[in-house]
């Protein structure tokens, strides 16, 4: 009849009204991915252009966590800061690494970007005491492909872990060490990172100390801005007994213009 006629005509009309404003919409989202870097244009086979969103991997978490840590100054890496810390890694070419501190996982993936051998072979094991943030840095881990369930799903290497425990706790770190010379197949643990909180380092050197071994690096985080606040730790890396060589590696302090160092001192 004429009325449902009617009817049916107007739900057609809001009908496609509604799809042309979601098509638009699309477009929008679309602009803003390709702003944002998050899309490409690609060209197919035939010679049409279109775009794509790039896949979900270290590179595409690591910008998101920089954006996040420059908006709201999170004691996170830079990535200027991180590009020196991943030199230092590449250059001790280490295969059992133990790091305390992740907060939200960057340091963790950056680092695993300087593996040897792509990070096959090798396992960096993360402590972070904060449960919270180890929820949050197990799962970027995750959808940088570096843990083990990306390992499976994705056939890329197992390279890093990250585990609940305070790197006070000896036991914690045992467990942490052995798991990352399981992984890497080593005796010992080949790098020792900290950027927890400064005051503790000297227990957590102190509660790696039975897994490192002649060669070894320790490399500590802030070593230059907090410094005061960390007792006899840098006196330790000094102590020619039980390191060869003691380096400030010169960085960038995250989000400032000021200037921090990396401690880097090799076992004797």
């Amino acid at each position: 009849n004429a009325a449902g006629a009617l009817a049916f005509g107007a739900a057609a009309a809001w009908d496609a009204a509604g799809a042309e404003r979601r098509r638009g919409e699309r477009a929008l989202v679309r602009e803003a991915q390709l702003r944002s870097g998050d899309r490409v244009r690609v060209q197919l086979g035939d010679g049409r252009a279109t775009t794509k969103l790039l896949p979900v991997d270290a590179k595409w978490v690591s910008k998101r966590l920089e954006s996040w840590g420059r908006s709201e100054g999170l004691p996170m890496l830079s990535p200027e800061k991180a590009a020196v810390l991943r030199g230092i890694v590449a250059d001790a070419a280490p295969r059992a690494v133990v790091h305390v501190g992740s907060l939200l996982g960057y340091s963790t993936i950056q680092m695993c970007g300087a593996l040897p051998d792509g990070g096959a072979g090798c396992r960096l094991v993360t402590l972070e005491r904060d449960p919270l943030m180890f929820a949050c840095a197990k799962r970027f881990v995750h959808q940088a492909r570096l843990d083990g369930l990306a390992s499976r799903l994705h056939e890329v290497p197992h390279a890093a872990d990250v585990v609940l425990g305070n790197a006070v706790d000896r036991a914690a770190v045992a467990r942490a060490a052995e798991r990352a010379m399981a992984g890497a197949g080593t005796d010992g643990v080949d790098m020792l990172y900290l950027s927890g909180t400064p005051s503790e380092y000297g227990a957590y050197l102190a509660a790696a100390s039975p897994f490192l071994r002649s060669g070894s690096v320790v490399v500590a985080d802030h070593a230059l801005v907090a410094e005061r606040v960390m007792g006899g730790f840098l006196d330790e890396l000094r102590d020619e007994t039980r390191f060869a060589t003691l380096d400030m590696v010169d960085c960038p302090l995250e989000w400032s213009q000021d200037r921090d160092a990396f401690a880097v001192a090799v076992v004797q």
